[in-house]
C-alpha cells in the first residue's frame, strides 16, 4: 500500500503496485475540491464504485458493455431501478435486439414501463420510447399509441399547455373543438388565409334593450356573414345576413329569415371611431331569450 502524507502532490508519473488509500473526508463540489484531486484525465481499466452522488459536466459515453445506475438523476428527475429494471442500461447491440432505457426497463422498447433510447431489429434502426405510449423513430416520426380521447384542453393522449405551431398539414380523424364554450363573449376559432370563423352566445335576455352581438375593428374585417338563432320559450327566429362597410358606413342585408311566431326583433350595425358594432333589439319583452351567432369574416 502506498501512503501519502497530508497535501501530497505528484507532479510526474507514479506507479502504485497494490492500491492507493486516501484517508480524507473532504467533500467535493468541483474539480478542484475533495480529498483526491486529479488535474488531468483518469483512465480506469476496471470497475468504478462511487458511494456518494456524482456530477458530470459533460456527456457520459458508454462504448461497450452495460452501465447501470440504480438511482439516476437527470435534470432534477430521479429514475430509480426496480427488480430487473435498472434505472439506466446502455448496451450497443450487434444485429439488434438490445437497447438502452432510463427508468423502468423490462424486455423491449415497447414495454409500457420503458423510458429511453432503444434499438429495434438492427443497429441502424432505433426509436425513443418515452413513458408508456410515445415513440420516436430514426426518421423523425413521433407516434402516441395511447387511444385516450380528449374532452378538454387537459385531457387526451397528447396535451400542450401553450400554443402549437404546425408547418405542414393537420388531419383530424374525428371531431375537433376549438375555443371554449362561454357566454357574452365572441370566441374566434379558425383563421384561414383571409378569413376568421367565430361564434357568440348571449346571456339570458329578459328586457327590450339592444343586445351587442359582435364588435370588431373596421381595419381588420370588411365583410362578414352571420347565421343567427334566437330562441325564447318556444319562440324561434333564425336568419342570415351580410354586413360590409366602406370605412364610414355599415351596410346590412338580411335574408333567409324563418320564424314560427314571427320575427322576434331587429338587427342593426354601426361604425364609431373605427369600431363596427352589431346589435339585436327585441320587439317585445322576452321571457328567457338566448341568441347564438356564427360569424365568418373576411379581412379588410
Amino acid at each position: 500500500m502506498a501512503k501519502l502524507q497530508n497535501a501530497t502532490r505528484i507532479f510526474g508519473s507514479a506507479t502504485i503496485d497494490t492500491f492507493l488509500f486516501v484517508n480524507g473526508n473532504i467533500a467535493s463540489n468541483s474539480t478542484n475540491s475533495g480529498s483526491l484531486q486529479v488535474q488531468g484525465g483518469v483512465g480506469i481499466s476496471g470497475g468504478l464504485y462511487v458511494g456518494g452522488s456524482s456530477t458530470f459536466t459533460n456527456a457520459i459515453t458508454v462504448n461497450a458493455g452495460t452501465s447501470i445506475f440504480n438511482n439516476l438523476q437527470v435534470n432534477g428527475y430521479n429514475y430509480t431501478a426496480g427488480t430487473n429494471k435498472p434505472a439506466l442500461l446502455m448496451n450497443q447491440p450487434s444485429g439488434g435486439g438490445n437497447y438502452g432505457a432510463i427508468g423502468n426497463y423490462t424486455t423491449n422498447e415497447s414495454d409500457t414501463n420503458t423510458f429511453g433510447l432503444g434499438w429495434t431489429g438492427a443497429t441502424t434502426s432505433w426509436s425513443y420510447n418515452i413513458f408508456p405510449a410515445l415513440t420516436w423513430n430514426e426518421v423523425g416520426v413521433v407516434v402516441i399509441t395511447t387511444g385516450t380521447s380528449a374532452s378538454s384542453t387537459n385531457t387526451g393522449a397528447f396535451q400542450v399547455v401553450g400554443g402549437a405551431g404546425i408547418g405542414g398539414n393537420l388531419y383530424v380523424g374525428s371531431s375537433a373543438t376549438i375555443g371554449v364554450a362561454v357566454t357574452n363573449a365572441v370566441v374566434p376559432a379558425v383563421y384561414s388565409n383571409n378569413s376568421l370563423y367565430s361564434s357568440y352566445t348571449s346571456p339570458t335576455i329578459s328586457t327590450t334593450s339592444a343586445q351587442n352581438l359582435d364588435t370588431y375593428s373596421t381595419s381588420t374585417f370588411r365583410t362578414a356573414k352571420y347565421v343567427v338563432q334566437i330562441y325564447d320559450n318556444g319562440k324561434v327566429h333564425v336568419e342570415e345576413f351580410m354586413l360590409f362597410h366602406d370605412n364610414a358606413i355599415a351596410y346590412l342585408t338580411e335574408y333567409a329569415v324563418a320564424t314560427n311566431t314571427g320575427e322576434l326583433g331587429s338587427f342593426d350595425a354601426n361604425i364609431s371611431s373605427g369600431i363596427m358594432t352589431v346589435t339585436f333589439t327585441p320587439n317585445y319583452t322576452p321571457t328567457a331569450m338566448t341568441i347564438k351567432v356564427v360569424r365568418t369574416a373576411i379581412t379588410a
